[in-house]
């Protein structure tokens, strides 16, 4: 018998859809008897229960909606290959080169190991003079820096300091890093075990403590943790091991395999080496303005009272993360992340236009599921749903395509880049690739499928959907995807040409050498072990004399570093027979100790004046040679062959005895800076670079020299061995790498804007071909409908083309630090790539426009 069912029961379940109550009346027996005696007892009970039931119906509802929609489309697309093929390598290429782009972002912006990162900051000189944005500090200035600050918490210094590992089989050169204790709080590193340094070991003579890296203690202690206390031999001294790095540090420091600690003792007069990057942790509530505030009183207190070393010279603060990126650096990324996300826009433009014309295709399925009940919103979530399976297997594609593309990148960076190393596709990248992919699928489905859900069942029955009303309705929107096309095509072309000829003139660049069978290997000598130059000279000449006496050496010269590949420190100087200016406003060079072969071995040209000679010994008269560039800064004019100079340290004068060609000197996309060069035996360095030229492959003769070094010291190795072809190669791969991705994706884009020009161009004339036959069957000439169609085309690439040559002078004056030798405005190129863009536009109305001029306005009207 049924249970009596009061009014208020029955009004309330009235509250409800007609869906559910049909649901509830046809269930009331089986499952629903509680609900009635909820009903009579409590009206609240059941409303609340009720909609729990009706949203988990709705759901339910919903989910198999979906998963019908989702099989549906899956079905639709593997009877219809080569359409979803052609859509999910358009969106995969889209993708892919966001997600490439997001790997780096990824590593740079990964958490920082320690708390408050933005209350850490780096110090470092800047002089605009002499075009110097960043240098190392020194002893003295630091001690100043650390005694005058108030705005620190602490106030650090580490230099690099690599050694030679000796005591275990052959020498090795490992990475160290000297640090002073404060640096482990500043940076709040916690070693794996044991402990960082004191205070009173950065006393000289109480500094043979060291922090062993976590690879090293990997590598050489095969991770045994007993290793405290035992003795490490860097230099040939003697280390006591008294702790161990953890193996999570910031990117750059992972690779130090030994950290010593720093002595940092200055006199006040001695300035102490100048190799020190200073950092700080600011004490809260600090900000950024007020520390750079204090700490340029400092820096002009310095230059005040050290004319010599530190006029001309301030300290900027700069934080963590800005320290490890240059501005080029941040140019690059924005310029890439643009270039990348207009990849992506174009890819789902074409796949648009795809699926618009595909909708033209679909319009009698679309019209009967309307006709059978279907609303405008049931349709478009089903081609939505459709959407998503294409975008869902274009993003796939493109997680994939990113392992390919990172694989060609570090393929082109024969540098070994940190970077480079730590992109992996973890969860982020994952999840970004997702994201771009729900994106992409938003912005290439919404249009045609809520465009295609208006489809009438009349017009198609009467066919006159596709020939006037779905002609009037796409017109519009087929004009505005081939006026962006165009526009995005001229522009990406306009970048990926510049970036183009920026590799080819970074390829041709004039060294001022001759890189070919030149090969580089480095050594340093212990101080310990070589205390005095006199000890430094014999040394370093037995192994160049006895090099260059090798069998297949065509020559061997000794530097205190080589072009490119080592920076040639800065030096202030006077001029004999010139006013000495204010210290801030000296003239200056770069400066390079070379022995008497340098220029030979190198091809460097002498223009004027002599070399260096064995009689330009340490007892001899002081002597130098200078770049042509230097002479036409500082003697205009005048032959500056028999002048002398002095450097700004008090040192004696030095008689300009040569002038010889320009080389590039720190980087080789710079211009040439004034060089100056002085003989090796009068300025000798214990680091030195040995540079051999071979008679064929130049690394043959590596094992050669290595056992001749050996020879005269069993403990001294060669290291950073490389041709100078590789060392140019790693000095432009960043570059180059830049550029060529910029390229490539801008190549990309241009080819997809052009292939989608194309497509829209033609479907658009294909769609007018009723109208066309109608023209026909009126009267008008073929020639006047082959006019009328292609200068409406016309028309569309010339707004396109000027609003892409807008876009083109923003994003150039972008990256004018980027391109090298050409401008950011070239006007061969944008007028080039105008022409060419237009050129397509036109030849893809032309083809399909004359086609359908020719056809028979009978067949066309039947």
């Amino acid at each position: 018998m049924d249970t009596p069912v009061s009014v208020k029961t029955v009004a309330l379940v009235k509250s409800y859809s007609v869906r559910f109550r049909n649901g509830f009346l046809r269930k009331r027996d089986a499952k629903c008897s509680r609900f009635l005696e909820l009903a009579e007892n409590t009206g609240l009970k059941l409303y609340v229960v009720g909609r729990q039931f009706a949203v988990r119906d709705l759901e339910d509802a919903n989910m198999a909606t979906f998963l019908s929609d989702l099989r549906h489309g899956i079905r639709t697309f593997l009877r219809d290959r080569g359409y979803a093929a052609v859509v999910i390598f358009t969106l995969a290429l889209g993708i892919g080169a966001n997600t490439t782009i997001f790997q780096f972002l990824n590593v740079l912006l990964q958490p920082l190991p320690f708390q408050d990162p933005d209350r850490v900051v780096y110090l470092v000189r800047t002089n605009a003079e002499q075009n110097v944005p960043r240098a190392p500090a020194n002893t003295r200035d630091f001690a100043a820096l650390k005694r005058e600050s108030h705005l620190f918490e602490d106030l650090a210094a580490d230099a690099a300091e690599n050694y030679n590992l000796s005591g275990a089989g052959d020498p090795i050169r490992v990475p160290g890093r000297r640090a002073t204790a404060s640096f482990f709080r500043t940076m709040q590193i916690t070693p794996e075990f044991g402990r960082t340094f004191t205070a009173d070991e950065e006393v000289p003579g109480n500094n043979h403590v060291v922090i062993l890296g976590y690879g090293l203690w990997e590598r050489s202690f095969g991770s045994d943790r007993s290793v405290l206390g035992r003795t490490l031999r860097l230099d040939s001294e003697s280390y006591v091991i008294v702790g161990v790095m953890p193996q999570r540090l910031w990117l750059f420091w992972r690779e130090i395999d030994a950290w010593t600690p720093l002595a940092v003792s200055s006199d006040g007069a001695n300035p102490g080496p100048q190799n020190l990057t200073l950092s700080g942790r600011l004490k809260p509530g600090v900000s950024l303005p007020q520390a750079q505030s204090e700490i340029a009183a400092i820096s002009r207190e310095l230059a005040r009272n050290y004319p010599a070393t530190n006029a001309g010279w301030g300290v900027n603060i700069l934080p963590f993360r800005q320290y490890y990126t240059s501005p080029q650096d941040n140019v690059a990324l924005v310029v890439l992340t643009l270039v990348t996300s207009l990849v992506l826009v174009i890819a789902c433009a074409n796949v648009a236009s795809l699926m618009l014309a595909r909708g033209t295709i679909r319009s009698k399925e679309i019209a009967v599921r309307s006709a059978l009940g279907a609303s405008r919103w049931r349709v478009t979530r089903q081609l939505l749903t459709e959407s998503f399976v294409l975008g869902t297997a274009g993003g796939g594609l493109g997680l994939l395509c990113v392992w390919w593309i990172m694989d060609l990148v570090a393929a082109a960076m024969s540098a070994d880049v940190p970077v480079l190393r730590e992109t992996r596709v973890d969860g982020n990248v994952v999840l970004f690739t997702v994201l771009v992919s729900l994106f992409a699928t938003f912005l290439f489905a919404l249009l045609p499928a809520w465009n295609m859900s208006r489809t009438s069942l009349n017009e198609v029955l009467q066919d006159t959907g596709i020939r006037f009303t779905g002609g009037v309705r796409h017109n519009r929107v087929l004009k505005a995807l081939v006026i962006a096309e165009i526009s995005m095509a001229v522009l990406l072309l306009i970048v990926a040409t510049l970036g183009i000829r920026s590799i080819m003139n970074l390829q041709n660049i004039p060294l001022g050498l001759n890189p070919d069978n030149v090969v580089t290997m480095q050594l340093e000598l212990p101080r310990n072990k070589y205390p005095e130059q006199g000890q430094i000279r014999p040394f370093i000449g037995s192994i160049l004399e006895r090099t260059a006496a090798l069998p297949g050496v065509d020559g061997a010269a000794l530097a205190d570093g080589v072009p490119i590949v080592d920076r040639s420190p800065r030096r202030s100087f006077v001029i004999d027979g010139q006013p000495q200016p204010p210290p801030e406003s000296m003239p200056w060079c770069a400066s390079r100790s070379v022995s008497s072969t340098y220029l030979s071995v190198m091809q460097l040209p002498l223009l004027r004046g002599r070399d260096f000679s064995a009689g330009d010994s340490a007892t001899a008269p002081a002597v130098a040679l200078i770049s042509n560039t230097m002479a036409r800064r500082y003697w205009p004019g005048k032959d500056p062959v028999g002048g002398r100079i002095r450097f700004n340290d008090g040192s004696g004068w030095i008689s300009i005895v040569g002038i010889v060609g320009d080389v590039r000197n720190d980087d080789a996309d710079a211009p040439p800076l004034p060089q100056l060069y002085v003989p090796f035996d009068q300025s000798p360095g214990r680091a030195a670079t040995l540079i051999v030229k071979s008679k064929s492959d130049p690394l043959s003769i590596v094992s050669a020299v290595r056992r001749t070094v050996t020879a005269l010291d069993p403990d001294q190795p060669l290291y950073q061995i490389q041709t100078m072809a590789e060392a140019l190669r790693s000095d432009l791969a960043g570059p180059r790498v830049v550029m060529g991705l910029l390229s490539a994706f801008g190549l990309l884009a241009a080819l997809l804007s052009a292939l989608g020009v194309y497509g829209l161009m033609s479907y658009s004339v294909a769609q007018r071909r009723h109208e066309i036959g109608i023209r026909l069957a009126l009267g008008a000439k073929r020639i006047d409908v082959l006019k009328s169609v292609v200068g409406q085309a016309f028309q569309s690439a010339l707004i396109g083309t000027g609003v892409g040559l807008v876009m083109a002078l923003a994003m150039t004056s972008i990256m004018s630090g980027m391109l090298f030798g050409i401008g950011p405005r070239d006007a061969t190129t944008f007028v080039l790539v105008a022409v060419f863009i237009s050129g397509i536009a036109i030849v893809a109305s032309y083809i399909p426009a004359r086609r359908g001029s020719r056809i028979d306005p009978a067949e066309t009207l039947r």
